[in-house]
């Protein structure tokens, strides 16, 4: 049986974040990972949880974001 305890801390979470959304200042960049596919809908969506704004274009080494706000 197993025993019972009480009153142990939970570990904080810890999320690991694909991309540097938090330490991206404006006119910062990053090149995505050729395996990535939908480069746009995941910067739009960094937009509206961090609350800033990223732009992606697709350049000659693959898609690229900017953090413009």
């Amino acid at each position: 049986m197993q025993e019972i305890e009480k009153n142990v801390p939970r570990p904080k979470l810890v999320r690991m974040r694909r991309y540097p959304w938090i330490e991206m200042e404006v006119g910062d960049s990053f090149l995505f990972p050729a395996t990535v596919k939908h480069p746009y809908v995941i910067a739009r969506g960094a937009s509206r949880l961090y609350d800033r704004k990223f732009v992606v274009h697709k350049t000659d080494n693959g898609f690229r974001c900017w953090r413009v706000e």
